[in-house]
């Protein structure tokens, strides 16, 4: 969206109404973006997850997203979650345990965005895992790997 479009839209109505998709995009044009973690996903629990992951510092607050080759299998109940344990260590039963849950997950393709709480401290955290939280089934999981 160019800059003069973006501010006759920011001007002209309520930016609540807007899809999400429009407010993404204005997000990025007017925000310097530093990205602090990357990494890519593996599978976990004997399903399919790939694709990447990015943390970003911006003057809005941090924020994760996975990238736009993002995918991983079909469950209820998938979650987000940074966890304290490494990627080799997380299991189906251990990956909630010490765990933040950042939000349920959007949908099983594509770019997604996250907000990351400023309270969370990110170097307890040593990966980000997709996990069918009601069942407590690891789908994926990729390194918080700092950059």
């Amino acid at each position: 969206m160019r800059p003069l479009l973006l501010a006759l839209v920011l001007a002209a109505c309520d930016t609540s109404a807007l899809p999400e998709t429009v407010m993404e995009e204005m997000e990025m044009q007017g925000a310097t973006l530093d990205t602090l973690y990357a990494g890519a996903f593996v599978n976990k629990g004997g399903e399919t997850t790939g694709g990447a992951y990015r943390i970003e510092q911006s003057e809005e607050g941090r924020v994760l997203v996975l990238d736009e080759a993002f995918f991983t299998g079909s469950a209820p109940d998938l979650h987000v979650v940074l966890s304290p344990l490494a990627v080799e260590a997380a299991g189906n039963r251990n990956a909630t345990d010490g765990s933040a849950i950042l939000a349920p997950l959007k949908a099983r393709t594509g770019l997604q965005r996250y907000p990351v709480a400023d309270s969370l401290d990110l170097a307890r955290y040593r990966s980000v895992l997709i996990h069918c939280v009601q069942y407590r089934h690891l789908f994926g999981a990729a390194p918080l790997l700092r950059r």
